[in-house]
């Protein structure tokens, strides 16, 4: 779930998965009475318990969320977890709009993109419900002050 918040006129953030803490209960029920348990000391056993660990931390520590700062002119997407993962740094004067489009071989998920002024397009969120997606790339153009359309055809 995203959440849209406005610090000020000119500074907004939409943030994602502030949910995702949620995935790493099942996870953590597993690796940590294994610790106190004791582990065999065969790998697959110690592979999985290191597995599960850290994807348990990363459960619990990402951030994703997409930055927009019209002092400085610039939309920053970034994703971190225990270190950062991806980062983007646009300028504002690079972007010409948002929009939606379908995610390919999945039916009802879509996909919101970043219009570029020379023509590349660059996903923001991927794989989420329209109704969601859609919302989100309102918020994301009234902020920036550019267009937003839909680019999902009927048939």
């Amino acid at each position: 779930m995203g959440h849209w918040t406005s610090t000020s006129p000119t500074r907004g953030r939409l943030r994602f998965g502030r949910r995702a803490w949620m995935w790493s209960v099942p996870l953590l029920l597993f690796v940590i009475p294994a610790v106190f348990l004791g582990l065999s000391d065969e790998l697959p056993v110690i592979l999985g318990w290191a597995f599960a660990a850290t994807l348990s931390w990363h459960a619990i520590c990402v951030r994703h969320c997409i930055e927009i700062d019209r002092n400085t002119g610039r939309l920053t997407h970034s994703l971190s977890s225990l270190y950062p993962i991806a980062r983007l740094d646009v300028p504002l004067d690079e972007i010409s709009g948002f929009c939606i489009t379908k995610t390919a071989f999945e039916r009802h998920r879509y996909s919101l993109m970043l219009m570029m002024s020379d023509g590349q397009r660059v996903c923001l969120f991927r794989k989420g419900r329209k109704t969601r997606v859609e919302k989100y790339g309102k918020q994301l153009a009234e902020f920036c002050q550019r267009p937003f359309r839909e680019e999902i055809s009927t048939s």
